[in-house]
Order: C-alpha cells, then sequence, then structure tokens
C-alpha cells in the first residue's frame, strides 16, 4: 500500500438519451480499487458513495463528466465545445493529497460522497459510471469504476428505482469450480426429468475473453440439487452426447433427435437415430442479402406444446453495422425447417443479439433479447445516446407460433443476458447478469405471460459482483421437487477470480414446482 497516495477525484459519467433518440485476449490482471460502492436515491437527486481499498488511494476531490450525444447538458452541467461530455459546474479542486473536498458529504479518509441534484432535468434514462481516478497520476494510472442507470419521467422524477444495495433472497450459495489463472465461464445446465440431478459443462479458458480458444471444458455432477458438485467422468464427446440424448426438446415421438445450429456462413440441421451418437448433418447456405449468421442464443430452442419447433439466431444483413434475430421453424419434427428474419427490417438504431425463449401459459411465444450498441462497442455520438437505452432487455411476441413477432419493446429489466421458464403455477421466471452496481445476478416474474414484468418485487441472488467491466452472468435456472429454485452462472469476486457458481433459492410464495419448460 502507497503512504502517501496523490490526489484522487472521483469520477462519474453520465450517458443522457431521450425516449426519442434512439478483442483481443488480455490476461487476468488487476484487483479492484473499490471496497464498497452504493447509489442512493430520492426523487429528485442521487448521491454516490465510493470508499477505497484501505490506503489505496484515498479520495479526494470530485471530477463528474456527463455524455451529451444529442441534447444540452442537464441543468448544472456545461458542454465542452465539439465533446462528447458536459462537466458539473462546481467541482472540488483539492490540493496535495488533501481528502474531504469541498462537495465530499463524508468526512472520513478514504470515503466519498456527493449528491446530485436532478431536478429538471429532461426525461429519458441516463447512465452513470462512477469511481476513483487520479487524473493527472503521479505515479501510474489508476481507475475502476461502477455503472448505474436511472430514468427521469415527464414530471422529472427518477422513476424504477428501489433498493437493490444488497441481497433479498434466503439462498445458498455454492462455488462449483473456482481455479486461479483459468477464466471459468458460460455454464450448461440439465436436470434429468425423474429427479433432481444436474448436470453442468462450461469452458475453462486461458484468458479472460469470450473467444479464447486456447483452453478446454469441464463436466460436473450434483446429486442434491446443487448444493454439492462432483467431476463427471465424461469426456466432452461423451457429454455432448449424454446431453443431446436427455433434452426433451430434441426429441421426436419416433425417437429421432433434431437440432438446427448456426455455422457464420450459413445453417445446419442434424438428425440421429442412435442417441445423439452419431449425427446425419445437413448444410445450408446464407440466405440472399445476409454476411454471416451466429449461434450465440443458447437458450433460443424451444418445442411448443402443439410440436412447432423454433430456433432463434443472430446475424447481420450486408451492408449492416447491427446484428437482428432470425429463426427457423419445423412443423413437422424436424424434417424441414423455414428460415425467416423475425421482424422484417433492416435494424435502424438498435440491434438484437442474444435471446431466450419461453412458451408462456396462454401459449404465446415470449423473446426476451440482449440489445445493442452497447457502451463499450460505440463510434458516434447517436449510437452513445442509444446505449444507454440498450442495456434494458427487449421483448418480442408470438400469438401464432413464431409465424410473426411483435415489435420489440423495451422492458424495465436492466440487465442481459436473460434465461426463460415456465413454472407449474404459469408463471414466467426471468434470470439475468447484472452489470451494474450493486453487480450480481437478479430474477423477477411475470404473472400475466409476458405482458409485464414485476420488477418492483426483483429478486436479488446476488450484489457482491467486482471487477471492471462487470463481467459476470449467463445464468441458467431450474425449479427442483421440493419447490426451490436452482440457478447457475459464471461469477467474479473480490480475488478477481472469474468462477462458475450456483444458488438455491425460491420464490417469496414458494409456489414453483417442478418445471414445465420443454428445454
Amino acid at each position: 500500500m502507497r503512504t502517501n497516495p496523490p490526489l484522487v477525484r472521483l469520477l462519474i459519467a453520465l450517458t443522457v438519451c431521450t425516449p426519442a433518440v434512439i478483442s483481443q485476449a488480455t490476461a487476468i490482471q488487476k484487483l479492484p480499487r473499490i471496497t464498497h460502492f452504493k447509489v442512493q436515491y430520492t426523487k429528485y437527486s442521487f448521491k454516490v458513495i465510493v470508499q477505497s481499498v484501505d490506503g489505496d488511494p484515498e479520495i479526494g476531490g470530485c471530477q463528474i463528466r456527463v455524455t451529451c450525444a444529442t441534447r444540452a447538458a442537464p441543468p448544472g452541467f456545461y458542454v465542452k465545445p465539439n465533446g462528447y461530455y458536459a462537466y458539473p459546474q462546481k467541482s472540488d479542486r483539492p490540493g496535495g493529497d488533501i481528502d474531504n473536498g469541498s462537495y465530499d458529504q463524508d468526512k472520513q479518509i478514504g470515503i466519498y460522497a456527493r449528491t446530485i441534484s436532478t431536478r429538471n432535468w429532461p426525461p429519458g434514462v441516463y447512465r452513470v459510471a462512477a469511481g476513483p481516478t487520479n487524473d493527472p497520476p503521479s505515479k501510474w494510472n489508476v481507475n475502476d469504476d461502477r455503472k448505474f442507470r436511472f430514468e427521469i419521467d415527464s414530471e422529472g422524477k427518477i422513476v424504477g428505482k428501489r433498493d437493490l444495495e444488497s441481497e433479498n433472497v434466503a439462498g445458498t450459495h455454492v462455488v462449483i469450480y473456482k481455479k486461479k489463472g483459468v477464466y471459468a465461464c458460460f455454464a450448461s445446465l440439465l436436470k434429468l426429468e425423474s429427479r433432481d440431478t444436474l448436470y453442468t459443462d462450461f469452458a475453462t479458458r486461458t484468458y479472460r475473453s469470450h473467444s479464447d480458444n486456447t483452453g478446454g471444458s469441464v463436466r460436473m455432477v450434483s446429486h442434491d440439487g446443487g448444493l454439492t458438485w462432483q467431476d463427471l467422468p465424461m469426456s466432452a464427446p461423451q457429454f455432448n452426447t449424454f446431453n443431446a440424448a436427455n433434452r426433451p426438446i430434441l426429441k421426436t415421438p419416433n425417437g429421432t433427435l433434431v437440432k438446427v445450429s448456426a455455422e457464420g456462413d450459413g445453417w445446419e440441421q442434424a438428425t440421429s437415430n442412435d442417441n445423439g451418437v452419431t449425427w446425419n448433418v445437413t448444410k445450408h447456405p446464407l440466405a440472399e442479402g445476409l454476411e454471416r449468421l451466429t449461434g450465440q442464443c443458447r437458450h433460443g430452442y424451444i418445442l411448443t406444446s402443439s410440436g412447432v419447433r423454433l430456433h432463434v439466431m443472430a446475424g447481420k444483413r450486408k451492408g449492416s453495422d447491427l446484428r437482428e434475430l432470425f429463426f427457423l421453424r419445423s412443423v413437422d419434427d424436424g424434417q424441414t425447417w423455414q428460415f425467416s428474419s423475425m421482424f422484417n427490417a433492416k435494424p435502424k438504431h438498435i440491434g438484437f443479439n442474444e435471446t431466450a425463449l419461453v412458451e408462456a401459459a396462454d401459449g404465446s411465444i415470449v423473446a426476451i433479447a440482449r440489445a445493442e450498441p452497447e457502451d463499450h462497442s460505440v463510434r458516434t455520438r447517436e449510437e452513445l445516446a442509444t446505449s444507454a437505452l440498450t442495456a434494458y432487455l427487449y421483448q418480442s411476441v408470438s400469438a401464432d407460433e413464431g409465424l410473426s413477432w411483435t415489435k420489440p419493446k423495451r422492458t424495465p429489466i436492466l440487465g442481459f443476458p436473460a434465461h426463460l421458464v415456465q413454472l407449474t403455477d404459469g408463471r414466467l421466471l426471468c434470470t439475468y447478469g447484472y452489470r451494474e452496481a450493486a453487480m450480481g445476478i437478479r430474477a423477477c416474474v411475470s404473472h400475466d405471460n409476458g405482458k409485464t414484468w414485476d420488477v418492483d418485487n426483483t429478486y436479488t441472488l446476488r450484489a457482491d459482483g467486482q471487477g471492471k467491466g462487470g463481467d459476470l452472468g449467463y445464468p441458467v435456472s431450474t425449479p427442483l421437487s421440493d419447490g426451490s429454485i436452482f440457478t447457475i452462472y459464471y461469477f467474479n469476486d473480490d480475488d478477481n477470480i472469474t468462477h462458475i457458481a450456483g444458488t438455491k433459492w425460491r420464490l417469496k410464495d414458494s409456489r414453483t414446482g417442478a418445471s414445465k419448460s420443454k428445454d
């Protein structure tokens, strides 16, 4: 720890958007600089509280910058000429190692607190990133932040915020796989129909990258509903065969297994007559006008109660910078497939990729999609404004088993990607990663077949995620026979080791029962 830390200022970045505005692998490194981060809200203000790692660094003044893409700066801020950002008209400028600047509301060393009034701010979604930074640095650059968003309504009030800084679920957390130097991610979850035996496989990568192919994979099993896990003595090909043979969604009445997949330059349909040991594959080229298809929609494959098979995949049209959704549909047990665009229009401002599907109790098909562009990939001021909206999940519904879909609509669910499952009482459960403060895993329920989502009663399974960028999530949930739910995900906490974890928990009324999902 440094004994004489440099001046450190609090950095807050806001992305402003009104409703009308529409890697390379890197080695695992750097522990967080923030030990505690909290946001408190009133109707017309928010308060940021940042606590630094003890003695490294102290938190001095406060520098705030606001990203203003298409509108003037909010009241109390000014915009630099031709710049992306607006800055507060009143900022701390302490000297030396002084902590507790003029606007610091917490006089303890190492803690900075400041309230920002939002009175008279224009309605829209506002994005905030807050954290300590020594700018300019006297030794080395320190930069660690946490992100959050809020929305201001037409009356100028902050809406849709609740106290979600801590877990509100009495669940049991388990570490399934954790190893220093390994980036463990993207866990699957298979539950056998006859009992609460759970199976998973996941990637074990060398670098902190979603595209790293230098690592391997691990397979594990739990015989007690997810509380304890053991290595599964299967190779990756053996597990793939076992997994396919035990997925009801892949089976046809005559015992044949059928599946489809996106393959970049086209798509493939495959059938197996020996429970997934061997597959007969037929390749199909890209449809005219498409540039590429991707297989990212891990939970975008369902078998409806009437026997219709649907598989959603993301892709790009030629000349488009944004991905959109396409789907394959079969009504003859996978013998033939119809390929279609989900929305029949090239995206203009917002694109979509990772998507989950579920059949609701009324027979409608609900699709929940991750939107783009995201904050890290924006290139223009317009995209920067749009990215304030794309951290929310978007929803589309089909009332005719996938033949047509409603226009995507932004939900009040902030986070991504999502997993969907229908519970035996007909409710829909959506679990998702939450990559803003307080980072973790969350869930919410729809009581009306996806028409509305009860975000006012959001379940916060985990709120202790750490690490810059918030790389965690991709949850998968399954109800268990005792009425509880097991949710598996990948996570990152204080030691910065990305690992596979799970939570066994219950909804407040414990009426979940076994799953109706055919996945």
